[in-house]
């Protein structure tokens, strides 16, 4: 299945842009919240596998990935109301940075009009360390800052998550099936050599990594491969149920025991243990996802 516009962000290697925040620069910050579509219902969990009624999740200040805690103070005082009500999600779009609810669908607009920074997206994967935002466009690793700040390093990538606090970077071309591990951006820039590397024959182009499980999903999918991390061995794949589409980004809450799917203007929230789809909601198309609790 292949998409029919191909989206790519188009970020000059090695070029800092500083784009302003404040009153009468260049970075337009919209901290209205825009309804969505509600759906079936967001983020949800199945009691036990068939079990009757669903439980909203609790309100808890971890996240299921990557190790970061609590809401950025960005999010909660540009989108108070979205940061109320947890979990509270971004994604990038082509206009730059939404926040955006799992259980309605609603969204607050971070930042946009990035002067071209990000003219389309691939950040399918996406990579959260504090207030920064990484993700790959195969020639280069970029980052974002809340506030509109965007770096780009040269590196052959296709996709970055975040472990242990870490940037967990999969590698581009053939023959370079490899997921390195480094401590930051700056230590890319800088020539530092990565913490650790693992090999792996998985070409999936989704990544998004737990303090124990990869997950790893094509671009248009039925499935989402899980392995142990940092033992690479393989799980059973997660069947998603009644779904077989787009994937533009992942994101698993392990402590609920539920992986949320973006999926062209949906995130759809399946059971980790049954591939049950028990939420669904409707909002903006976006790439990439990455929640708070």
């Amino acid at each position: 299945m292949h998409r029919g516009t191909a989206q790519k962000i188009l970020l000059a290697a090695g070029v800092v842009a500083t784009l302003l925040v404040a009153c009468g620069g260049n970075v337009v910050v919209d901290h209205e919240l825009s309804s969505g579509s509600g759906g079936a219902g967001g983020y949800t969990t199945v009691v036990g596998v068939g079990a009757g009624q669903p439980t909203t999740t609790s309100s808890v200040t971890s996240t299921g990935v990557g190790g970061n805690t609590g809401v950025p103070d960005t999010i909660r005082s540009a989108c108070p109301e979205l940061a109320a009500e947890m979990p509270v999600c971004i994604m990038v779009d082509y206009e730059g940075i939404v926040a955006v609810s799992p259980r309605t669908g609603e969204q607050c607009r971070l930042l946009s009009d990035l002067q071209g920074a990000i003219t389309s997206s691939d950040a399918s994967s996406i990579a959260v360390i504090g207030e920064q935002i990484h993700w790959c466009n195969f020639e280069s690793l970029n980052r974002i800052s809340l506030e509109g700040v965007v770096r780009s390093v040269p590196y052959l990538c296709q996709a970055v998550t975040t472990w242990e606090g870490k940037l967990l970077v999969r590698s581009y071309g053939q023959g370079t099936e490899t997921l390195k591990v480094h401590g930051s951006l700056e230590d890319i820039e800088m020539g530092v050599p990565p913490e650790d590397i693992f090999y792996t024959d998985d070409d999936n182009s989704r990544w998004v990594a737990s303090e124990t499980t990869l997950y790893s999903a094509w671009h248009s999918t039925s499935e989402i491969r899980r392995v142990s991390f940092p033992s690479l061995e393989p799980q059973p794949s997660l069947a998603l149920q009644g779904f077989d589409g787009w994937v533009m980004g992942m994101w698993p809450d392990e402590a609920e025991g539920v992986m949320l799917v973006n999926s062209y203007g949906r995130f759809l929230t399946f059971d980790l243990t049954s591939g049950a789809k028990v939420g669904e909601v409707v909002t903006s198309s976006g790439d990439g996802i990455h929640c708070w609790k």
